[in-house]
């Protein structure tokens, strides 16, 4: 843990100064070679250095991907984007990769392999126009906005003419004021250090609750591999349900899905408790809980995300991932 809360704070800094695609390939490069070294070492020490190193490029990553993610798509998809594509479905495949793997070292280097596909497809990709944009960058800003309009099949001589007019508007405003923004931005006025404070405290929380229920997954009977498979379904079919419920519905804004999930959580804590104070023998429904707010816990980690990409500036974004991802990581 300790690697992925360097390598937010470094590489959340590093991005919003040198680019989300530079950075994020680094970190995808670093991943699968310490992690493919990690399966090959010969004992602990070495094992838990290399792992370090892998850890240390994931929590780069972990905070670029969903900045990427946040610049790059239209707010109405932002929502179901993020929790179709997550770590829910993972679960799934992870298990199924373990399964068949059988040993550690196997499956280390599977792991490894996967981030060749995903290199790859970042190299082919574009830079976050958003961030060139910001970084005075305005003629490349424009040639990637244009491409995405033509591979879009958007592209007009109207909004050939907004997306002139919006350059201007950014270069009137780097002229008028340009800058660097590190950490303790986050803390410059009320307004920002209000909304990093709570969406901070947010995800601490829910990290302490999903890792204290995650750690007593062993306690359930069965497999651990079909265990992780239906957990992972479980989380997934409440991802798709919310990602729906905020598509169709636009009255439906980020803090009602986070509040109606929080509310759904403690009830399902709550039954917890009153079986085990009352030491009643519904061991199914006590299962069924648990997994349930395990699950639902999902949804309150994506509406962070989302929010602290909307919520603050590009200049600040990333920064405020990682601050947020290092929250996640001490919870």
């Amino acid at each position: 843990m300790f690697g992925v809360l360097v390598g937010a704070v470094l590489f959340g800094q590093l991005s919003d100064l040198f680019g989300r695609r530079r950075i994020m390939l680094i970190c995808i490069l670093g991943m699968a070679v310490f992690g493919y070294l990690a399966s090959t070492s010969s004992n602990l020490m070495i094992f838990t250095l290399l792992q370090f190193g892998t850890l240390f490029f994931s929590g780069g990553s972990s905070t670029i991907s969903y900045v990427l993610l946040i610049e790059t798509i239209p707010k109405k998809h932002r929502v179901w984007t993020t929790l179709a594509i997550s770590y829910s479905p993972n679960y799934i495949i992870f298990a199924t990769i373990a399964y068949f793997s059988q040993d550690w070292r196997t499956l280390l280097k599977v792991i490894s392999a996967l981030n060749i596909p995903t290199f790859i497809c970042l190299w082919l990709a574009y830079e976050s126009p958003r961030w060139l944009v910001q970084k005075g960058a305005l003629k490349e800003a424009k040639e990637t906005y244009e491409k995405i309009e033509r591979w879009n099949g958007s592209a007009s001589p109207e909004r050939q003419e907004i997306l002139e007019q919006l350059i201007q508007r950014e270069i009137f405003l780097l002229e008028k004021k340009s800058r660097k923004y590190y950490f303790y931005h986050l803390f410059y006025n009320w307004n920002i250090a209000k909304y990093t404070i709570t969406i901070a405290f947010s995800v601490f929380c829910t990290a302490v609750i999903n890792y204290a229920l995650l750690f007593n997954m062993e306690e359930f009977s069965g497999s651990i591999y079909l265990n992780n498979i239906v957990f992972g379904a479980i989380r997934y079919f409440y991802n798709i349900c919310c990602g729906i419920i905020d598509y169709k519905y636009n009255s439906i804004g980020r803090k009602i899905i986070h509040l109606w999930a929080t509310l759904f959580i403690i009830f399902m804590l709550l039954i917890v408790v009153i079986i085990k104070a009352f030491e009643l023998n519904y061991l199914l429904i006590m299962n069924i809980a648990v997994l349930s707010a395990t699950s639902m816990l999902s949804q309150l980690f994506t509406v962070a995300i989302v929010v602290t990409g909307e919520l603050f500036p590009t200049p600040i974004r990333n920064v405020a991932a990682s601050f947020q991802e290092t929250s996640t990581r001490f919870g």
